[in-house]
């Protein structure tokens, strides 16, 4: 999706396209930081991380499907994911 938008000059898209990489790649990292010498509270914590930013990943593909930027079938396959 970040490669469709490329040459996009709307900063608006950029910066949606931006945030849903981060807010995505943060979804993996927090859980990669559960070990098995982390407390239970802090496995808990991370995990509730994590389902914030698939949260925040789900809100902005909502943006960008409502300004007509992805199509039905790809939000669908996209918000499968979160």
């Amino acid at each position: 999706m970040a490669k469709r938008y490329e040459d996009n000059k709307n900063y608006i898209v950029i910066n949606h396209i931006t945030q849903i990489s981060r807010s995505s790649s943060s979804i993996s990292a927090n859980l990669a930081e559960i070990v098995p010498t982390l407390s239970v509270k802090h496995k808990i914590s991370k995990i509730n991380i994590s389902l914030g930013e698939c949260k925040e990943t789900r809100i902005w593909l909502e943006v960008l499907h409502y300004n007509e930027l992805l199509s039905k079938k790809e939000f669908e396959e996209l918000t499968s994911l979160c």
